[in-house]
């Protein structure tokens, strides 16, 4: 993991009360614009569905820390409903859509994209509208994505290794099942439990499971 640069925690607590009233009218601009949009929010979350994708965003000022910034998410629809057929919580299905961002029972994932508004301006209104043409900009490049560039974003993210089980689940999309075989395995051998675990069993068990009741449709 990187280290924090120093500047960015050296903040006063003027600074701080600044930095906080400026992310209030930051917050309210940009959910303006996500709802405007088609986009829809759960708490610091806006999320859409787009192209068979589920995609979602986060920004904000950060209030004791010099860093504002927007994360972009974005993972094929179909990824979730396979994953909770792999842990047996189909029902899951039937939740909100908000929750394929904000529930623990989902196939997280690393950020698709970041961008640093840190010290470009000073208005905040002005940085919500750089914000919401940056979302733009990612969004317009929806029908470009694919599930293998999704699964290779993933896996050479920096943060690919803690998500494990989302990549276990792509290959399973991809009828990579080999590959995830492997990967359960080899996770199963260290101790792996990629994160989820129910009834004692963790995930690698529980695909394992999964692929062993399907594979008859693939043999």
């Amino acid at each position: 993991m990187s280290e924090i640069p120093a500047h960015e925690y050296e903040i006063s607590k003027e600074e701080s009360d600044e930095r906080g009233r400026r992310n209030e009218v930051f917050g309210a601009e940009f959910k303006n614009w996500a709802k405007r949009n088609s986009w829809r929010f759960k708490g610091e979350f806006a999320f859409r569905e787009l192209d068979g994708w589920f995609v979602s965003a986060s920004a904000a000022i950060w209030i004791g820390r010099r860093r504002t910034a927007v994360e972009f998410h974005c993972k094929p629809m179909a990824l979730d409903p396979l994953f909770w057929a792999i842990v047996d919580a189909e029902q899951n299905s039937k939740l909100p859509l908000s929750f394929r961002c904000t529930g623990g029972w989902t196939c997280s994932t690393p950020p698709y994209a970041e961008y640093n508004l840190e010290g470009k301006h000073s208005d905040p209104k002005l940085l919500a509208s750089d914000t919401a043409n940056w979302l733009e900009s990612q969004t317009a490049q929806s029908a470009s994505w694919s599930v293998d560039h999704f699964l290779k974003s993933v896996q050479k993210h920096q943060k690919g290794p803690h998500h494990r089980a989302t990549i276990i689940t792509t290959h399973l999309l991809l009828d990579d099942f080999l590959t995830a075989e492997s990967i359960c395995k080899d996770a199963i051998a260290r101790g792996d439990a990629c994160g989820y675990g129910i009834g004692g069993e963790n995930f690698p068990h529980l695909a394992l499971k999964w692929l062993s009741r399907h594979r008859k449709t693939f043999c």
